[in-house]
């Protein structure tokens, strides 16, 4: 099968899903792959029938059930099964536009929510990147820190993230089909990517390694962080920014959100595509030319992620109480304060001292205007939040209370 597979693809992924299909196929009847292949046509129709419905009752989608079919028959076909021997089995119906996990895509309003309910720079940084580029699970898990180091240090609003098939070293299912394309990330997800390197660097007590991935595994050893990991972190986030179906938020529903700020950016369709990773159809692939990365940086620049007005009033004090909370304030305490949007800029940072430095002494904190954000940042300063006046709460990891 293997041998087969060499000669059709080169997707290293593809070889991982029909052994993984196959091996599981094995344990539920016992038999290895050579014991399977000496079966009859009508035994071996029997097992993997069997082994497809038992997949359907389980709950498993009715379309990857099929999938696995298509895999197993063709382990069959070039064992021996062909022509008249070749196995004959039920597919799974499966109606028009069949989707067996429901799926929500958040706003920009609610990704912003999400970004700030991040515990660390790591799941700040994630979230951001996830949605201001549009990359895939895998391959935002396979960036390495060496393919944006260059234009992140030289301070670039837009960073460059050439997606590449040597991405694949780093988890296989990353670059899908091998199609390598060049997005970038904007100016919030560049920022956040070097309030993580910096926070990387914290732990480890070195430089972060030009060839680990941007986001790496909980064991800081080099590997990426899981898939299944990044899928969980990013499903807490919707919950504790109040997404109220973020049972159905996923990682792609921010690469679906992403494309939704693409298609409402103005952009000719073939460069909407292009941002998206898409393959365009027939000879219009010479229309992408990987030395116009500038051109395509300055049509990226139009997209706009979190465009004036998407959050409300009530989402910024949301986002205030839910920081209160983090910060251990308990909910009789919060109800003592009153109305939130009443409380000035000074006295929620007062609030903060007291309660989260006043007896730690992490750091201090101020709030300043929206326009001397940027500045603080540079200069080693946390975001923390944002008031309902418009100005940001900044906190100086370490530094002496205020």
């Amino acid at each position: 099968m293997l041998d087969h597979l060499s000669r059709r693809t080169k997707s290293e992924s593809s070889r991982i899903q029909y052994l993984q299909t196959l091996a599981t196929l094995c344990r539920k009847e016992q038999r290895t792959p050579d014991q399977l292949t000496r079966l009859s046509r009508q035994e071996a129709e029997d097992a993997v029938q069997s082994f497809l419905d038992t997949m359907a009752k389980q709950g498993r989608s009715k379309r990857w059930v099929n999938v696995c079919m298509a895999q197993l028959i063709t382990f069959f076909r070039v064992n021996g099964f062909k022509r008249q021997k070749e196995l004959e089995l039920e597919r799974h119906y499966l109606p028009v536009r069949y989707r067996k996990r429901p799926e929500y895509i958040p706003l920009s309003s609610e990704i912003n929510r999400m970004t700030i309910a991040g515990r660390n720079p790591s799941e700040k940084a994630t979230v951001l990147l996830l949605y201001e580029s549009g990359l895939r699970n895998s391959t935002a898990r396979a960036v390495r820190y060496g393919d944006v180091k260059a234009e992140l240090d030289a301070g670039l609003d837009i960073v460059h993230v050439p997606v590449r098939s040597a991405m694949k070293e780093v988890d296989p299912d990353a670059a899908k089909g091998g199609v390598e394309y060049d997005p970038f990330m904007g100016r919030e997800a560049a920022r956040a990517v070097k309030e993580q390197v910096r926070y990387v660097e914290a732990k480890t007590g070195s430089a972060f390694p030009l060839e680990w991935p941007l986001f790496p595994g909980q064991h800081l050893d080099g590997s990426p962080t899981k898939k299944a990991s990044l899928a969980a972190m990013v499903k807490r986030l919707a919950r504790t920014a109040g997404v109220e179906r973020w049972r159905d938020v996923y990682p792609h529903c921010l690469r679906k959100a992403f494309e939704n700020a693409v298609r409402n950016s103005g952009l000719d369709w073939k460069d909407q595509e292009i941002l998206m990773g898409h393959i365009l159809p027939g000879s219009m692939d010479t229309y992408l030319d990987k030395t116009r990365t500038e051109e395509f940086r300055e049509k990226y620049g139009r997209v706009r992620f979190f465009p004036e007005g998407t959050v409300t009033k009530n989402e910024l004090l949301a986002a205030i109480r839910r920081e209160m909370l983090a910060t251990s304030h308990s909910d009789e305490e919060l109800n003592r304060l009153g109305d939130l949007s009443k409380l000035t800029s000074e006295r929620f940072v007062e609030v903060l001292n007291k309660k989260a430095l006043g007896l730690n002494g992490n750091g201090r904190q101020k709030a300043v205007p929206a326009a001397e954000v940027r500045a603080m940042v540079e200069s080693g300063w946390e975001y923390v939040a944002q008031l309902p006046d418009g100005s940001v709460v900044m906190r100086m990891p370490g530094g002496p209370v205020s």
